[in-house]
């Protein structure tokens, strides 16, 4: 989980994710959005599991990134992992 947070990830999506949101948005100063995970596992015949990992909201677009990266983490947190077991 700190392996992932600690990697360059964020700034290797940051352009992309920036890029994106300016697409879609515009430069809208007021804009601020929600990072959650949303996975083909989370809500299967199998499993449910949406909400296990990390949801942020009222986020800026240039927090975005580094708020991906985290909730990329929050899938390694221990109440994450055994929920999937």
């Amino acid at each position: 989980m700190n392996r992932i947070k600690s990697s360059d990830a964020k700034s290797q999506i940051r352009p992309l994710i920036g890029s994106w949101i300016n697409e879609v948005f515009g430069s809208s100063q007021a804009l601020k959005l929600a990072v959650r995970s949303s996975g083909t596992l989370e809500d299967g015949s199998d499993l449910s599991c949406a909400g296990q990992n990390e949801t942020f909201l009222g986020i800026l677009p240039e927090d975005v990134a580094e708020k991906v990266v985290e909730c990329w983490a929050s899938l390694f947190t221990p109440q994450s992992v055994r929920y999937r077991l």
